[in-house]
């Protein structure tokens, strides 16, 4: 049986509707919105996605209705934004849980399948991370975020730099 996947992005709920289209709303505390596999088999979404939150990333697996949990927040490390790479890999932004200056944080690819964290660059803290893009046929990434400019952590810049990735294909 394969499911199809809705958010409701007002209420941040997501539902699951199978083939008799039966609704299936999961319980979940603030759910990002999910985000389909290339081979549209899994989606992810992270919860809770808010301030100051011990967030985890969790997978549904859309021929099946089971979830999993493929990230549980440690050492103060939340994940804060993340695209698929392959139908097994994330990459993934994971950054500190608390803090007004800590909005961004460095990049991981995840292994979904084989539960591997793996860091594919460190920033330092004046230099925030929050989004990235894939860079069409290439190895490389774009990630944007701010910078900040001054040793109070008040004024930045934005900042945005192309990085390798080393691309699984």
């Amino acid at each position: 049986m394969k499911y199809k996947i809705e958010y409701n992005y007002t209420k941040s709920i997501i539902s699951l509707i199978d083939k008799l289209q039966n609704k299936i709303i999961l319980k979940f505390e603030l759910p990002s919105e999910p985000i389909i596999s290339p081979n549209k088999e899994n989606a992810i979404f992270i919860s809770p996605l808010c301030w100051e939150c011990m967030s985890d990333i969790y997978n549904i697996d859309l021929k099946t209705a089971k979830i999993f949990k493929v990230y549980k927040w440690e050492d103060l490390k939340k994940p804060k934004f993340m695209k698929w790479e392959t139908n097994e890999t994330l990459i993934v932004i994971l950054g500190e849980t608390y803090g007004t200056i800590s909005e961004g944080g460095n990049i991981y690819r995840l292994n979904i399948k084989h539960n591997k964290l793996d860091i594919i660059k460190k920033y330092p803290l004046e230099i925030q991370i929050s989004q990235f893009e894939f860079l069409k046929d290439t190895e490389n990434i774009m990630v944007y975020g701010k910078k900040y400019i001054d040793n109070n952590y008040i004024n930045h810049i934005y900042y945005k730099e192309v990085i390798q990735i080393n691309k699984i294909k």
